[in-house]
C-alpha cells in the first residue's frame, strides 16, 4: 500500500444537485502529492460546471457573486474609463492615482448592483 494508491474522494459542493456518479469526484495522488485525474474526466466536469455554476447557487448566492464581480470590473477597468473621458474632454494625460481613481466608489457600487441584479435573474431564469 503506498499513498499514491490511495483514492480521496471530495464531497460535492454546497448546493450542488449532481446526478453523477461518484467516481466523477474521485482523484490518485501523485507521488508529489499532487491529485492526478484524467483529462477525459476533467473536460466532462468543466463542460457540465461551466453552464450549471448558476444554478448550484442560491439567489443571494448569485447577488452576492455579481455584485463582487461588477465591483472588481469597476476597479480594474477605472483608470481607461478616466483615461478615455479626459481624452474626449481634450485634459492632459497624467498617471496620477488621485485622478484615476476618482469616482471608483460610486462607480464600483453601480456596476456591482446592476451585475448582481444580472446575476440573480439569470440564476432564477436558468433553474
Amino acid at each position: 500500500f503506498h499513498k499514491s494508491d490511495n483514492p480521496i474522494t471530495y464531497p460535492p459542493p454546497l448546493h450542488a444537485r449532481s446526478n453523477r456518479p461518484p467516481s466523477h469526484r474521485t482523484c490518485r495522488r501523485t507521488s508529489r502529492g499532487h491529485c492526478h485525474r484524467s483529462t477525459q474526466s476533467m473536460a466532462d466536469d468543466g463542460a457540465d460546471d461551466r453552464y450549471q455554476v448558476l444554478q448550484r447557487l442560491s439567489e443571494p448566492e448569485n447577488a452576492v457573486l455579481g455584485m463582487a464581480a461588477g465591483a472588481i470590473e469597476a476597479v480594474a477597468t477605472q483608470p481607461l474609463t478616466y483615461t478615455k473621458n479626459a481624452r474626449q474632454q481634450g485634459m492632459p494625460f497624467t498617471l496620477n492615482p488621485k485622478l484615476l481613481y476618482r469616482g471608483v466608489t460610486i462607480s464600483a457600487f453601480n456596476d456591482g448592483s446592476l451585475t448582481g441584479l444580472q446575476f440573480l435573474l439569470a440564476g432564477f431564469f436558468q433553474k
